[in-house]
């Protein structure tokens, strides 16, 4: 007995060794070489479900890195992580992964509808297995809503929202469908909210600069070009002039720019802002406007 247990430890930690050793791979690029350390940690304590979910990340990252063998490592990832739904079928996040690996082949192979089929069975498993985790509730709405069941998408976001109104990514894309469904009212709502998360993200990432928050910050600044040109609908240039000073550089920014100086009356500025427009992007498509302010 006593042999047994110092067996047991030796293969912890040659394990270990091993994930670790998996780990630094990984980082350095090396993403075959990561595979077999996995490989290693996981054959020595076959139980241990992290180092399989390692195994399985790890050869996602593969399919990435090596798209000649893509499917090869596709299909090795989703075995790991069927093993690891089988040996823990309640948690939600094995079957959050997997789905999304088949929600990616379906992207690649719109044809093959068996695989959206997955993607959503999968989504909608890992949400009844923790129904009240707002993580699993967002995921599946943005599923249902690329996959254009709109509807049921909203209920979804609005459920995310009841369990945490901070995510931003739910009031943004809820945003998105009540645009699409003519309800103003909502639709600026939810970007007003996104506009003030994305000021106290803005204030975090001066205090405590990251890639991260700079990639959530750009990626919702379509809510304040949304909410710029409402503003302007509703003849509030100021309140738009505001959100366009902080839009970081971009065409919408210059358009919303030039928009704004057409309604306090600065028409050669707006000229100025279109032909720079037409200059940098190589295009005539806004001399009609530039022919329009000149008359």
């Amino acid at each position: 007995m006593f042999g047994y247990f110092i067996l047991d430890a030796i293969q912890h930690i040659q394990s270990e060794i091993h994930h670790r050793n998996g780990f630094i791979k990984k980082e350095r690029g090396y993403a075959k070489l990561a595979n077999q350390s996995y490989l290693k940690a996981v054959k020595l304590i076959p139980w241990e479900n992290h180092y399989r979910l390692q195994l399985a990340k790890s050869y996602e990252d593969t399919a990435i890195k090596h798209p000649k063998e893509h499917i090869k490592y596709t299909n090795l990832a989703i075995k790991e992580y069927e093993t690891l739904i089988k040996s823990d079928p309640l948690n939600p996040w094995f079957k959050a992964r997997l789905g999304l690996i088949y929600h990616d082949l379906h992207k690649k192979n719109p044809s093959q509808t068996v695989y959206k089929n997955l993607a959503h069975d999968l989504a909608l498993a890992a949400t009844n297995n923790d129904p009240k985790n707002p993580l699993f509730t967002l995921h599946y709405g943005h599923l249902l809503y690329t996959y254009n069941d709109i509807e049921k998408a909203k209920s979804y976001y609005l459920k995310t929202l009841e369990y945490d109104s901070d995510l931003t990514e739910a009031h943004f894309n809820l945003g998105a469908i009540y645009t699409e469904e003519n309800n103003l009212e909502q639709a600026i709502r939810h970007y007003k909210i996104v506009h003030e998360q994305l000021q106290r993200l803005e204030k975090k990432h001066r205090r405590q600069p990251s890639q991260e928050l700079k990639n959530k910050i750009d990626r919702f600044q379509n809510a304040r070009i949304n909410l710029a040109r409402y503003y302007f609908s509703e003849n509030q240039p100021t309140s738009a002039y505001e959100l366009i000073s902080i839009i970081p550089v971009s065409v919408e920014k210059y358009e919303l720019l030039a928009q704004y100086y057409v309604k306090i009356n600065q028409t050669a500025a707006a000229i100025s802002l279109y032909k720079q427009l037409n200059d940098r992007l190589k295009t005539d498509q806004y001399n009609e406007k530039i022919y329009e302010l000149r008359q």
